[in-house]
């Protein structure tokens, strides 16, 4: 009789411990929906604290193309970006690009080359920033997102990479510019992702009044490795992708609870 009540307590223990292998993939899970609406998560809600650097509200430039605060997150499959502007909504003219300008490598050496003057104006100006060698270059819908190798310029058009996501509705709730890409796109991935990225984010404006550059002088230093996403992030790589890990963990379960059955009935005709 000793031994049937080890084996009740040892079934009771395995599932109570996938109970909270399932509650704790439910409390982490979290998704970013590209859909230009302020979520949550980019509060720091869902077991993550995104990145983030402010910019003051600037005389000259039109407060709807104004930055006031730029984030990043990631899941470890693709980069999240959110631009906030100091109007009640963003602002993205026809062929007005949002660029965020990296320095992949960390190298100073692989730079824009002087012969390339549109990014060179857009990642450099004002302050000369070298090291740039990819830009996330955002348009307004349809066009979406491409990322451009600036170092390329044999080619015309230029070298693109691929493209990723973009997010803008200023009749949201909570009116943003959003961004994603795939990591693997900038060359980054698990184990290879830098821990400094020095960047320049450029809004255009598309009028005669100023552009805005976060930051005004020098770079901001943001990394894909952390912030992480989250804990558990491969149990949610998208919106529904907790449905089929619970279906899983529920035929684990029956199966624990199935052996826990069978482990039972034996002691029991022993005893």
């Amino acid at each position: 009789m000793r031994g049937l009540g080890k084996n009740r307590k040892y079934v009771v223990f395995l599932t109570l411990l996938l109970a909270m292998v399932v509650g704790t993939a439910v409390v982490h899970a979290i998704t970013i929906v590209i859909d230009g609406d302020r979520e949550p998560v980019w509060s720091g809600n869902g077991g993550q604290t995104p990145g983030s650097a402010n910019d003051g509200n600037e005389v000259g430039i039109n407060d709807n193309v104004d930055i006031q605060v730029f984030q990043w997150t990631n899941d470890r499959t693709d980069f999240f970006f959110l631009i906030d502007v100091w109007a009640s909504a963003p602002l993205m003219p026809a062929l007005a690009p949002v660029d965020i300008c990296l320095n992949t490598d960390g190298s100073a050496a692989t730079s824009i080359p002087g012969t390339n003057g549109i990014y060179q104006n857009r990642c450099s100006y004002p302050s000369g920033v070298t090291g740039i060698d990819t830009v996330i270059e955002a348009y307004r819908l349809p066009s979406g997102v491409r990322i451009v190798d600036v170092l390329d310029v044999t080619t015309d058009p230029m070298t693109y990479l691929g493209s990723g996501t973009l997010g803008y509705n200023p009749a949201a709730t909570t009116p943003v510019v959003e961004i994603s890409v795939p990591l693997s796109l900038l060359g980054f991935g698990s184990g290879v992702c830098p821990a400094s990225i020095p960047t320049v984010i450029y809004y255009d404006g598309g009028d005669t009044n100023n552009d805005d550059n976060l930051p005004d002088s020098g770079t901001i230093i943001i990394n894909c490795g952390t912030p992480t996403a989250v804990s558990l992030q491969s149990f949610t790589p998208g919106a529904n992708s907790t449905l089929p890990v619970l279906g899983l963990v529920g035929v684990l379960a029956l199966a624990i609870v199935s052996l826990g059955v069978v482990i039972v009935r034996r002691e029991q005709k022993r005893a």
